[in-house]
């Protein structure tokens, strides 16, 4: 009896031997159960701690926002690659395209770059999960506001066209200047052209700057690199600042201008390339149905179509070239010397074709936690750029290549970053970064302006119903310093509490070293917000209460920075409640950076102003 217990015994400890042997899973143990549960909750606090900031409608210390977001980040993939049991020495499950692998080569001083195979976030990552943040709820904002009232010309363009009335949406003026296009592809355009427009209107255009080839000595931050001007530190083209910059600044070159409008577009799907006459960048081709429709950031408008208001095509101006001569100006638009438009006709055969991505976009972190965020942390991280490029093709006949100007930008910001930290016991280089400090410091170290940029991007211009938190509108009205708030800061503590100013925690010297560099900051600053809330108003349809904010700041006398901004949007100002000889004056009149467009933009609102004025007898 004994035995045959024994051999029962024997039995069931090698069938569980064998069952283990053959993949049978052993009963659930509790105590692991409950580690799971732990390290998946772990998990999940440490992505909401990460994106609360990142979505955040306040602006932090920027070294702080960075390291703890990063941080939260890290801790998160740690957690989940071993919770899935797999090895960081081994991301063979993400292979990069041959191309993009050749980029991220070129550019592996750039770290961002160099870690581009590994799943460990950088410190560089989180502003860019902000700046994707910001693109994203600006861009579906846009896309669900397709009223025609704000953009003047396209009201009267709608009157033309006998639409049910003057205020129908933009998708049904594009569906009516473009009968070859679908209702959905119609729609899509509308959203472009929004996109573009907000893009014109909130960033000014600067000068394109370009330091000549024996001036590089004198201006470079690094001599670690003598070829490449952005690895040297020299303001170029293009490069100077990150998208998210762009937006935080208020103004860019028309490179960078490009720059916002693809990313915008790649948020909602819409897709884009940048075309340019050999090396030099010219217009954003937009791929909608089977047409490739042109918008010019430099001119600041979409290339005139050939009827009022149409958008032109890739094909209509290779069909008809000497389109491009007539964006020239005549004698009696402009006496000036640079009239001709920038691309010749003869110089369309020199196209090329470029792909918008960034370093972060084709990492493998950002498709590990893009495939990973659901709910409200959906973000789009990534981009399609293996699809674009396939449009591209079909569609331009165009072999397109990956554009590398963000790459350029991550190494120029790395020697920016490098170079400040030597200028304090430099005096040469602080001189070289005297741009830096008169056009940046003030922006980066003061987080309510950063606050207040933010909340125009995501389109906060309501006050919560308890009234804790402000809008875009107010938080500008309150960057608005007087001399005497100004003057007295170091007896107001609660506005010194605002901007970050702990008294007790300094010494004396300390203490009246930052308040006096405040008080200047508190200066430039009000200069700006200026500007920033008049965009605020007109984005939230306050044209005539914009319009009196313009008029009020550009008499001030330190405001020529910001001039050709304000003029523009005055002209758009007007133009929005069709007083349009009123618009046509101020864009006549222009003589900033974007003159050229203005002048265009006048002579395609004249044509339809005079429709109107005609109607109207």
């Amino acid at each position: 009896m004994v035995c045959r217990i024994f051999n029962f015994v024997t039995l069931l400890l090698a069938g569980g031997w064998i069952c283990c042997l053959a993949g049978c899973k052993p009963p659930p143990d509790p105590f692991l159960d409950i580690a799971d549960a732990t390290t998946g909750s772990l998990q999940v606090e440490d992505l909401r701690n990460a994106f609360d900031l990142i979505t955040s409608q306040r602006s932090f210390d920027q070294r702080e926002f960075d390291d703890k977001v990063a941080q939260s980040l890290n801790r998160w993939v740690r957690r989940s690659v071993e919770s899935a049991q797999l090895s960081r020495e081994a991301p063979s499950q993400w292979h990069a395209p041959e191309n993009v692998a050749a980029m991220m080569e070129a550019y592996k001083l750039v770290p961002t770059a160099a870690r581009a195979a590994d799943l460990s976030f950088v410190s560089t990552d989180p502003n860019y999960l902000r700046t994707q943040h910001q693109l994203g709820v600006l861009a579906n904002r846009l896309r669900s506001n397709e009223h025609v009232v704000p953009f003047g010309y396209y009201r009267e363009i709608a009157r033309q066209l006998q639409l049910e009335n003057s205020e129908a949406p933009l998708s049904a003026v594009f569906a009516a200047l473009h009968p070859e296009l679908s209702t959905s592809d119609a729609s899509q355009l509308a959203t472009a052209f929004q996109l573009f427009d907000w893009t014109v209107r909130n960033v000014q255009l600067d000068e394109s700057p370009v330091i000549p080839r024996d001036q590089w000595e004198s201006h470079q931050l690094s001599l670690e690199s003598q070829e490449d001007p952005a690895w040297a530190g020299i303001l170029g083209l293009g490069y100077r600042r990150f998208v998210g910059q762009v937006i935080l600044y208020g103004r860019g070159d028309y490179v960078e201008r490009a720059k916002l409008f693809l990313a915008l577009c790649d948020q909602v799907d819409i897709p884009a390339i940048l075309l340019s006459i050999g090396a030099q960048p010219w217009a954003v081709g937009v791929l909608v149905g089977d047409q490739v429709f042109l918008f010019d950031t430099r001119l600041g408008l979409p290339l005139p179509g050939e009827r009022p208001g149409a958008i032109a095509t890739l094909a209509h101006v290779r069909a008809r070239p000497e389109q491009l001569a007539e964006l020239d100006l005549s004698v009696e638009e402009s006496t000036r010397s640079d009239v001709k438009y920038w691309v010749r006709p003869d110089q369309l055969a020199e196209m090329v074709a470029g792909v918008w991505i960034t370093p972060e976009s084709e990492s493998h972190r950002m498709r590990y936690l893009e495939d990973r965020l659901v709910g409200d942390m959906k973000m789009k991280l990534t981009t399609n750029h293996a699809q674009v490029a396939e449009r591209c093709r079909e569609l331009t006949g165009l072999e397109p290549t990956l554009l590398d100007w963000e790459f350029r930008t991550h190494a120029f910001r790395h020697t920016v970053r490098e170079a400040l930290s030597r200028a304090a016991y430099d005096d040469d280089l602080r001189q070289r970064l005297e741009w830096y400090y008169n056009e940046e410091f003030y922006v980066d170290s003061f987080n309510m302006y950063r606050t207040a940029r933010h909340l125009l991007a995501i389109g906060r211009f309501e006050v919560d119903r308890d009234g804790r938190r402000l809008s875009a509108i107010e938080y500008f009205f309150n960057l608005i310093y007087t001399d005497e708030m100004i003057d007295g800061l170091g007896l107001n503590e609660t506005l010194m509490r605002r901007l970050g100013i702990l008294q007790k925690q300094q010494s004396r010297a300390e203490f009246e070293a930052t308040l006096r560099s405040t008080q200047q900051s508190m200066r430039i600053v009000r200069r700006d917000a200026g500007l920033f809330l008049s965009q605020a108003l007109f984005d939230n349809n306050n044209w005539g209460t914009a319009e009196n904010w313009l008029r009020r700041i550009s008499e001030q006398p330190d405001m020529q920075r910001w001039q050709t901004g304000i003029s523009y949007l005055l002209a758009r100002a007007r133009e929005s409640i069709r007083d349009y000889p009123a618009a046509l004056q101020i864009l006549r009149r222009s003589e900033g950076t974007q003159f050229h467009g203005n002048i265009v933009r006048a002579r395609l609102v004249k044509q339809v102003a005079d429709q109107h004025v005609a109607r109207s007898k």
